[in-house]
């Protein structure tokens, strides 16, 4: 062995040489060349080719690379078995082993050439490996001869082995005492089989090796804790005054579960050194069955703050102490502690236990570090979904945390703030007005009914863009009246959107205003009145009455306005609303469809029936636009014929400017006048009388006065009509009088006359008028002789004119009826008297059924009017009387076909009669 170490040495000398040549570098790549070469060659399985290059790259390298050619020729020669010529190349002279023993023998002498990462080594290593338990017999006997690299070699193939020889092998090696024999058992101990290490720990303790004692002591408190031998190890170890002793007994003992290690922790717990202190306290805390957390944080605070982090193993054994991971987070130190040990102190604790608490110390964290950030917001979280809420003490800190760290937002503050916490977030948007904007919208966002903070943030805009529309369109539900009150200052200050603004928050107060009906119109009425459009629309929908109101202090209205008000009235109007309604007529220019019409027609006919105001709208000069001139009229029309008497004197006085409504007013008016009225038709009457113009017809005027008078003077009621006699008496002395007006008023006088009716009717009776005449026929005093003879001649005198003889035969009595109807049809002045006045006469006569009166009515055949002889011809038939039966014959020659059928017929119903006659008496007569 010695030998070998020498050729070793000389190689080494050799290759330093060497290097000072000028050919070395060409040398040395020539030999990489054949190593690689060579390596190739054995991976393909060209082992012969292989060994060739090794050895011409042997006979070729340097000295300094002689070592490295011969190590891999050697190991190849070795995979090959051909051991001894392996040792020749290393230079290892031939043994002569005991029979059997010899290629074992060669592989154990390779182990002392080297350390194991050396390629023959390793290979020698490997081979003997596959011997299993039959490599432990020679290894032993070989043990006490073999230098370093054997014996390290050796006890690596030997620390897996649990043989009693190993034991007694290497406890003699110890015995030797040589320092490196030992130290290089105790590296290998904690990897043997505790059959062998645990005696051979033993024997370390026993000699008391300084060095040794921790290596032993690891394998005693790994397999042999409860030996009295091994506590009292520990124990010396830890009185010991040495802070490496501590801190490498520490280390020994962190994982055991030893009985004794209380008693051993306890002198660690005070050593300088910081980082073993730490540890022996948290794992004295651990052990200890009656630990209390009080008890815990006493004896924590012997820990210094770097070493804090540890605490996450206590609370993974404890993690209701709340108060011991507040600790540890709460340190100044926790500035310096990492991310990841925040991040899993954060996780390990229960901290739903103490939430105040929790929060308070997690104000204290940077947040920043996602490790330490998501914990946090998983832990806040939690609370917001447990219900927790924040304690008003606590306001400030997370506020200014929110603005200071990026890992946290508003939204956990307002989720972790009571409902009823509106006055706590007011003193924390007061204290910080220019940093909380995001605070206001979170708290709309999370849909929180603090109404004044919202307000308060819109009054602190300084322009119309500075305002956000969220903050308008929210739920606005129970807001006080002092927000209601801020709500309209805001919106007095910019009721006008500037040019060229794309920001609208105008219209999120509107719909604001629309769903919530806390918001009275005052909030929006600013903008009603800018002209907003959709204010306006708004205030018409929710608050109509508002919308009415508003409209009538408006001093002008837009169209829309005046349409929509329209509108309004009609669904929601009132009696005081008229004034409103006819403003808005003259001011729309929009016509109304049909609904509308047909809606503010039913509201007028409601609430304003017959109004003139509303008649006067069929004015021809009414300042109405064109497009309305038609809804007007129509509105006028429908008005008038709901006209009411009340009005009668204002409906009077307005019939001359309204042509087209003046028939539907007199109409509607006439069913309801009474006699108390008859003052003012009277004083109407007088009034027209005294007018310059003609009382007659004019062609081309709609409604001309002459029908006016005409139902004016029917609309007058005795005895009120009384009144008006005089007057009606002047308006009949008009030359220029209309027919109907001057018969209307004749037979109002004859009618309402209470004082001298006889004079006034004989009167009337000369009168030139036919009207005049023919009212007067119809005066219940013509029964009296005198002024029936006086009626006759009136007849007579003016029977071409008279349009019948009124009432005069109804007021008869029956002989006086057939005296006057006999003297009418006898007079010589028949055929110019008008059918009507013939055809009364001969009704009188026919209702006697008297057959002499058939002259008569011969004599009206003969009258010109064809009507007039078609009715003759009907008498003279029902006569049947056989008198009549030539003038019948004479009538079958008239010209007219109606004429001759009417003859016709009455001859036939007169030849029946005389036929049925005959039948009968000669029935009757032959019995």
């Amino acid at each position: 062995m010695a030998l070998h170490r020498t050729t070793l040495r000389t190689r080494v000398a050799l290759a330093a040489l060497c290097c000072l040549s000028p050919l070395a570098a060409q040398v040395s790549a020539e030999t990489t060349a054949r190593l690689a070469a060579a390596k190739l060659a054995e991976n393909d399985g060209r082992l012969a080719e292989a060994e060739s290059e090794l050895r011409a790259a042997l006979g070729e390298a340097a000295p300094a690379r002689q070592l490295e050619v011969s190590d891999a020729l050697a190991a190849l020669l070795l995979r090959r078995g051909r051991s001894a010529e392996a040792l020749g190349v290393l230079g290892v002279p031939a043994q002569n082993p005991a029979a059997g023993q010899d290629p074992i023998g060669r592989l154990i002498a390779v182990l002392d050439t080297g350390a194991a990462t050396t390629e023959s080594v390793k290979d020698a290593i490997k081979q003997l490996e596959t011997l299993g338990p039959l490599v432990v017999p020679p290894l032993l006997d070989a043990f006490p001869q073999l230098g370093p690299f054997g014996i390290h070699n050796a006890l690596q193939l030997l620390r897996h082995r649990s043989d009693p020889r190993i034991v007694a092998t290497l406890t003699q090696a110890l015995s030797t005492g040589d320092p490196a024999v030992v130290t290089a058992i105790a590296s290998h101990l904690e990897q043997m089989p505790p059959t062998v290490a645990v005696p051979l720990a033993h024997e370390l303790v026993r000699r008391d090796v300084a060095d040794m004692r921790f290596a032993a002591l690891a394998v005693l408190v790994r397999h042999d804790a409860d030996d009295p031998a091994t506590r009292a190890l520990a124990m010396r170890l830890a009185e010991s005054q040495s802070t490496s002793d501590h801190r490498r007994l520490w280390s020994t003992l962190e994982g055991t579960k030893a009985g004794w290690l209380e008693d051993v922790l306890q002198p660690l717990m005070t050593t300088p050194d910081r980082g073993t202190r730490a540890g022996a306290t948290l794992r004295y805390i651990q052990l200890r069955e009656d630990m209390t957390e009080d008890r815990a944080l006493e004896l924590i605070d012997r820990i210094d703050d770097d070493w804090l982090y540890m605490l996450y193993d206590l609370g993974q054994e404890h993690p209701d102490w709340v108060r011991v991971g507040a600790k540890a987070l709460a340190r100044p130190a926790t500035a310096t502690m990492s991310a990841d040990r925040m991040g899993d102190l954060v996780r390990t604790f229960r901290w739903e236990e103490a939430p105040e608490l929790a929060v308070s110390v997690f104000l204290g964290l940077p947040l920043s570090p996602t490790r330490v950030q998501q914990p946090v917001l998983a832990m806040l979280r939690g609370f917001t979904n447990s219900g927790w809420k924040l304690p008003a003490d606590l306001d400030s800190r997370f506020a200014d945390k929110v603005i200071a760290e990026p890992g946290l937002d508003w939204r956990w503050f307002v989720r972790l703030l009571p409902d009823d916490a509106e006055e706590r977030a007011l003193a924390v948007y007061r204290a910080r007005p220019g940093e909380c904007g995001g605070f206001v919208e979170t708290v709309v966002e999370r849909g929180r009914p603090w109404h004044r903070l919202v307000a308060a943030r819109l009054l602190a805009a300084r322009s119309w863009d500075d305002v956000s529309s969220e903050l308008l369109d929210r739920d606005w539900s129970g807001v006080s009246a002092d927000t209601v009150a801020q709500l309209v200052e805001f919106a007095s200050r910019w009721p006008r959107p500037p040019v060229n603004t794309s920001n609208y928050w105008d219209q999120a107060l509107v719909r604001a205003f629309t769903r919530h009906r806390e918001l009275p119109p005052a909030v929006i009425e600013p903008l009603v009145d800018r002209d907003n459009f959709k204010a306006w629309k708004a205030l018409a929908d929710r608050e109509p009455r508002a919308a009415l109101e508003w409209a009538k202090g408006r001093a002008e209205l837009l169209e829309y306005q005046a349409a929509d008000c329209l509108d309004l009235v009609a669904r929601h109007g009132g009696r005081d609303d008229l004034p409103l309604v006819l403003r808005a007529l003259m001011t729309q220019s929009v016509a109304y469809n049909t609904n509308e019409y047909h809606a503010l027609a039913r509201w007028l006919q409601a609430f304003a029936p017959g109004h003139p105001a509303v008649i006067a709208l069929a004015k021809p000069d009414a300042r109405i636009a064109p497009e309305s001139r038609e809804t007007c009229m129509h509105l006028a029309e429908a008005a008038a014929s709901t006209a009411r008497i009340e009005n009668l004197a204002a409906l009077l006085a307005l019939l001359p400017d309204v042509p087209s409504c003046r028939h539907a007013i007199l109409s509607t008016l006439a069913p309801q006048a009474r006699s108390e009225h008859a003052p003012i038709l009277r004083d109407f009457l007088a009034t027209e009388i005294e007018r310059d113009e003609p009382l007659t017809y004019e062609l081309g005027r709609d409604y001309s006065r002459r029908y006016v008078l005409d139902d004016v003077i029917g609309m007058l009621v005795s005895p009120g009509a009384a009144t008006a006699v005089p007057v009606l008496r002047r308006l009949l002395d008009r030359p220029r009088l209309s027919y109907s007006v001057r018969r209307t008023a004749a037979r109002k006088i004859v009618e309402a006359a209470a004082d001298e009716r006889e004079p006034l009717i004989l009167a009337m009776l000369e009168s030139e008028h036919p009207d005049v005449v023919h009212a007067a026929l119809s005066a219940p005093e013509l029964a009296a002789a005198a002024l029936r003879e006086r009626a006759t001649a009136a007849v007579i005198r003016m029977g071409d004119r008279l349009r019948g003889t009124g009432a005069m035969f109804d007021t008869l009595a029956a002989e006086d009826r057939v005296e006057v109807a006999k003297t009418i049809l006898d007079s010589d002045r028949l055929p110019e008297f008008d059918n009507g006045v013939i055809e009364s006469a001969m009704a009188a006569l026919a209702a006697t059924r008297d057959p002499l009166y058939v002259a008569q009515f011969a004599r009206v055949a003969m009258h010109p009017d064809e009507n007039v002889r078609l009715e003759a011809a009907r008498r003279l038939g029902n006569s049947f009387d056989e008198r009549a039966v030539p003038h019948l014959l004479a009538l079958l020659k008239d010209e007219e076909d109606g004429v001759r059928a009417a003859a016709q017929h009455g001859l036939d119903q007169i030849a029946n009669y005389l036929d049925e006659r005959a039948k009968w008496e000669k029935r009757f007569g032959g019995k």
